[in-house]
C-alpha cells in the first residue's frame, strides 16, 4: 500500500525518554531555536469552552475533571488548525517497572494510578496515550526502585511521518526527558536523531516557560502551583531518513510528568498502519478478469453503483460482529489494534452492528463476488463468497493483504422484432434484416458483439429451433440438460452469420429466447 499525505500533521506527544545508544545524536529542543510556535488553544472544561489566544502564566486554576482539548492552532510559516486525533490507538510495550517500583503512575482526574500494578497501569497509560483529556499524564515523584534503563516503550498504532508534529506537556514545565524513535520492528531507529525537551532554556515566548511554549493555566489537584505546559515541534527533526516513527522508547531520567496524543488538520488514516501490532489489513478490487488469472487484484473500490461497502470483523464461531470498517475510496480497509486470536472478514454493502449477528455478504444488483485471498500472488481460498476465514491475528503480527475481489456483471440487450411472415422450415438469421446481432456492455470491457462470448439459456419458444454454425442447439454445456442460466449453450467466439431460427411450429406467432453475454472473468 502506497502511503501519502498532502496536509501537515500534529502528533501529541507526552512525556517520554528514550533508550540511549551511543549511535544516535542528541538534539535538545529550545523555545525560539526549533519548537513551532503555538499561537491558540481551545479546549472544553467543566462544560464551557475555553479559547486561549495567549498562554496562562501566573495564575492557575485547580482543574477538578477533564479538559477535552477541541483543536489547536501553530504557526509553521502560517497559521495551521490542527483538530483530528490521532485516535487509532496505541500499546504498552517492554515494561520494566516492577511492583517494587514506587512514585511512579499515571494521574487522572484526582486519581492516581500506579506502575507498581501493571494490569492496571499499562491501560491507564493507554488513556493517557490516546485520549484527549489535557489533565491526564504520566506521573514522576519521589521515585524509587526506577529500572535501570530503559523504563517501557510505547507502539503507535499509526506511524508518525516526517509531515507530522509532535507535541509535548509537562507538569510546570521545568522537567526534561529524551524521546527515542523506534522503527517498524519496535526498535531504536539508530541513525534518527534523539529529541530531548525540558533540558536547555531557550527565549520565553510570553505563553509559557523558558523550556515549555504554551501554559494552558490548568493544574492537577496534587499539585495545585503547577499548570501543564505544552511545546511543538516538527516531526522532520527526528532526522529518519523518510521512515515513519511508530513509537517512542521511554527512559525518563529527568522524571518529568508528561502527556502526548496525535492532531492533525486530517485524520491519520492514510498513515502507515504499525507492523508490530495486532491488526487485519486488506483491500476491495474491481476485479475485471476475475480468477481467470488465479489472482485477487484490479483497481481499489470502495462504492459499486455509489452505494457504500463495509469490511465486518467478525468471530466466526458465534458469527457475532465485532467491528466493522467503511473502504476507504482507494479500496482498503484495516483492523487495528486487535487482541491475538482467530477472525473472519467479509464484504458487503450492509455496516451491520457491532454485537450482534453478522450481516449477510451482499453487493449491490448485478454485482458479484469473484474471489479472496490473502497475499498478492496467484491463489484463492477456493470459495468466491466475500469471505475469508481463520485468520490468525498474533501479538505483534499484522497480517496484511487480505484481499476480495468483486466486478459487476455484464449484461445482454434485450431486443423484440417484428419480421415478415416467414415459410415452414424457414431458417432465418439472427442479426438479418430488420433484427440486430447479440449485443451487449460490461462495465469493465466495455461493449459485447462480434468475437465475444455469449450463452444461450433457453431454445426458443413455440417448439422453434435455434441452430450455430449449422447444429441445432439443444442441450446447455453439461450435454445433458437443456440451456439454462446455470447450464448455458456456449458460443466462444460469436460470429453472427452462423446464429439462426428455424420456424417449424406454422401455429406459432412469435419466439423468444434468452442469451447471456461473458466478460472476462
Amino acid at each position: 500500500m502506497i502511503y501519502s499525505k498532502h496536509l501537515r500533521r500534529i502528533f501529541f506527544l507526552f512525556s517520554f525518554i528514550p533508550f540511549l545508544t551511543n549511535a544516535q545524536t542528541l538534539l535538545d529542543i529550545e523555545i525560539g531555536v526549533n519548537n513551532i510556535p503555538i499561537t491558540e488553544v481551545e479546549f472544553i472544561y467543566n462544560g464551557s469552552t475555553v479559547v486561549q489566544t495567549s498562554g496562562v502564566t501566573g495564575t492557575n486554576t485547580v482543574a477538578v475533571g477533564p479538559a477535552r482539548l477541541v483543536q489547536m492552532k501553530i504557526d509553521d510559516g502560517g497559521s495551521t488548525t490542527i483538530l483530528y486525533p490521532n485516535s487509532f490507538g496505541s500499546v504498552i510495550a517492554n515494561n520494566n517497572f516492577t511492583p517494587a517500583v514506587t512514585g511512579v503512575g499515571v494521574y487522572s482526574d484526582g486519581t492516581f494510578t500506579p506502575a507498581s500494578n501493571a494490569a492496571l497501569w499499562e491501560p491507564a497509560m493507554l488513556e493517557v496515550v490516546d485520549s484527549n483529556d489535557l489533565m491526564n499524564f504520566l506521573y514522576y515523584d519521589g521515585t524509587s526502585n526506577l529500572p535501570g534503563g530503559d523504563d517501557f516503550d510505547v507502539l503507535f498504532v499509526k506511524g508518525i511521518q516526517d509531515d507530522d508534529y509532535v507535541v509535548i506537556g509537562e507538569r510546570n514545565g521545568n522537567t526534561y526527558f529524551t524521546v527515542t524513535p523506534l522503527d517498524a520492528n519496535s526498535n531504536p531507529i539508530t541513525t534518527a536523531k534523539k529529541l530531548r525537551f525540558g533540558h536547555d532554556a531557550g527565549t520565553s515566548s510570553g505563553n509559557g516557560t523558558n523550556f515549555y511554549d504554551w501554559d494552558i493555566g490548568l493544574s492537577p489537584t496534587n499539585y495545585p502551583a503547577q499548570s501543564m505546559v505544552y511545546t511543538v515541534v516538527d516531526a522532520e527533526l527526528f532526522d529518519t531518513g523518510g521512515s515513519a516513527v511508530y513509537g517512542f522508547r521511554i527512559d525518563n531520567n529527568g522524571e518529568a510528568d508528561v502527556k502526548f496524543y496525535g492532531l492533525s488538520d486530517s485524520d491519520f488514516s492514510d498513515n502507515p498502519a504499525n507492523p508490530s501490532v495486532a491488526g487485519i489489513t486488506g483491500n476491495v478490487f474491481n476485479d475485471d478478469n476475475g480468477l481467470m488469472d488465479n489472482t485477487v487484484d484490479g483497481i481499489g473500490i470502495d462504492d459499486p453503483e455509489s452505494t457504500q461497502l463495509y469490511a465486518i470483523l467478525y468471530d466466526g464461531a458465534t458469527n457475532i460482529q465485532i467491528d466493522n470498517f467503511p473502504i476507504n475510496a482507494d479500496g482498503s480497509y484495516e483492523f487495528l489494534n486487535l487482541d491475538p486470536a482467530d477472525y473472519d472478514v467479509l464484504i458487503s454493502e450492509l455496516p451491520g452492528t457491532n454485537g450482534s449477528t453478522v450481516p449477510a455478504a451482499q453487493l449491490p444488483a448485478d454485482w458479484i463476488y469473484t474471489g479472496d485471498f490473502q497475499g498478492t500472488g496467484p491463489g484463492n481460498d477456493g470459495t468466491v463468497d466475500g469471505i475469508q476465514t481463520s485468520i490468525t491475528v498474533l501479538a505483534g503480527t499484522l497480517e496484511t493483504e487480505v484481499n476480495f475481489g468483486i466486478e459487476k456483471t455484464p449484461e445482454a440487450d434485450d431486443y423484440t422484432y417484428t419480421i415478415a411472415n416467414p415459410d415452414l422450415n424457414e431458417f432465418y438469421t439472427i442479426g438479418t434484416g430488420a433484427t440486430s446481432d447479440l449485443t451487449g456492455t460490461d462495465y469493465e470491457d466495455g461493449a459485447k458483439g462480434t468475437g465475444d462470448e455469449f450463452g444461450i439459456t433457453s431454445l426458443p419458444t413455440n417448439g422453434n429451433e435455434i441452430y450455430y454454425n449449422g447444429t441445432e442447439i439443444t442441450l446447455g454445456d453439461d450435454g445433458i440438460n437443456p440451456p439454462s442460466a446455470t447450464n448455458p449453450f456456449t458460443i466462444a467466439n460469436y460470429d453472427p452469420s452462423l446464429l439462426e431460427i428455424k420456424f417449424t411450429n406454422p401455429a406459432s406467432t412469435s419466439t423468444a429466447f434468452n442469451y447471456t453475454t461473458t466478460d472476462a472473468a
